[in-house]
């Protein structure tokens, strides 16, 4: 039976393989796996190009496992087209970068573990699929597939296939020993889970609880791994049911992740799983140390990240309404802006005065469903409109403000057919 099931889904990856990469990505990807079958060596996909591959769900990444040496694998790809890049030579891997295609490919050679420090591993070289696939975190990312042979393998103590088939989220062997292998593991588990639960996977509260939890230990992990991972989980996490909301809030709760910020606050971790947001973070660590610079170097923040933080000034958004707060987020930039902070702006609310933020979230959406101006330049007319309509100086900006004014209670006015039109009869200019 089990080995039947192993072959359906050879099939099935064959066929997304097929109709799901484009063209050219997928030549690459033959061709990298060709070279390496040519030299006498073992090459597979592995890892989550494959998982995603057998759960229908788009490929980001194509990563390769492989017999070969590095200095071997070095020589084969020799290219015009072809950059390779050291990317962890000490780990036996490189990057294959395909000028043409854009396409990045990373390629390690088999691997086993010979000691680990709770984040990092010490590996030793090996030609045999099964250590490396036996040291990988969860069951459903060790599966490795060659579509030239169409050959899909998991491992001989575990079966990732069949895990995946059942939505089981489990562990390589002892979760205990994984864990304290790498820390970083048990965020992960929570993560896959929440990317995963729409396709059936459920969250084994009993192992997390028993088994995780009491080996955890978040201060091995660097905050940029922390925040990487929990940026992967709030991307999913807004649109969860009110009952996953929960039990993630509880997760990320007993892993107490944000100790060295000295929080406590249930509310904090509610409002970022909520929204989907770090900024509750942002603001809470912003009372405590009262500068924008402290709070970004120690949540180690990007430099965008950073400029959105500075563009706000947060002492107007405490304990005003809605419609100050309103006035603040769309005086801060463009559509654009607020389309891609509009969850962080929200959380921001919702952690100052609770219902408030679910209000400024509708507020905002109805702004760009509507397509309300909210500055002089999202107006169908400019500067160089008045002035040809004989307006001057001063009068110029006065009557934009005015029509801002006008198309914000009346969207529909904002074509320049119609605010010529109302320029020109309605006598604005006084």
């Amino acid at each position: 039976m089990m080995k039947k099931q192993h072959e359906i889904f050879e099939t099935f990856a064959a066929k997304h393989f097929e109709m799901f990469v484009e063209v050219d990505t997928k030549i690459n990807v033959l061709f990298t796996l060709k070279t390496v079958m040519e030299s006498g060596n073992d090459i597979f996909l592995v890892g989550g190009s494959v998982r995603d591959i057998l759960l229908q769900r788009p490929i980001k990444d194509f990563d390769f496992c492989t017999s070969a040496p590095i200095e071997d694998l070095k020589k084969m790809f020799v290219s015009d087209n072809i950059s390779i890049i050291d990317t962890g030579i000490e780990h036996g891997t490189i990057t294959l970068h395909f000028k043409d295609t854009k396409d990045d490919f990373e390629i390690t050679r088999f691997r086993k573990d010979v000691s680990t420090d709770g984040r990092r591993a010490t590996v030793a070289f090996t030609n045999d699929l099964q250590e490396d696939l036996s040291r990988r975190d969860l069951t459903i990312n060790a599966i490795a597939w060659n579509p030239l042979r169409n050959e899909l393998l998991t491992g001989t103590e575990f079966d990732g296939i069949d895990d995946l088939s059942k939505g089981k989220l489990r562990f390589v062997g002892d979760a205990v020993e994984r864990v304290q292998e790498d820390h970083l593991r048990a965020l992960r588990f929570v993560r896959f889970w929440c990317q995963l639960n729409h396709k059936g996977f459920q969250f084994n509260q009993n192992l997390f609880m028993n088994k995780i939890v009491p080996v955890f230990d978040e201060s091995v992990l660097s905050f940029e791994r922390i925040v990487s991972e929990l940026t992967k989980i709030f991307k999913v996490s807004a649109t969860m049911s009110d009952s996953q909301k929960e039990l993630l809030i509880f997760s990320l709760k007993e892993m107490n992740l944000f100790k060295r910020f000295n929080i406590e606050d249930d509310f904090i971790t509610r409002a970022m799983v909520e929204f989907g947001s770090f900024w509750p973070l942002i603001e809470e660590v912003l009372d405590v140390e009262e500068k924008i610079t402290t709070a970004t170097q120690k949540l180690k923040l990007s430099a965008e990240e950073v400029k959105a933080v500075s563009k706000i000034d947060f002492d107007t958004f405490r304990g005003q309404q809605d419609k100050v707060v309103l006035d603040a987020l769309t005086s801060i930039g463009d559509m654009e802006f607020m389309r891609k902070h509009i969850q962080d702006f929200c959380s921001i609310a919702f952690t100052r005065s609770g219902n408030s933020g679910i209000q400024v979230r509708e507020r905002l959406a109805e702004i760009e469903r509507d397509g309300i101006p909210f500055k002089k330049s999202q107006l169908a007319v400019d500067g160089t409109d008045l002035m040809k309509l004989g307006f001057e100086g001063k009068a110029i900006g006065d009557n934009l403000d005015k029509l801002l004014v006008l198309t914000q209670n009346s969207p529909k006015l904002n074509t320049k057919e119609r605010l010529l039109e109302i320029l020109t009869f309605n006598t604005l200019k006084s």
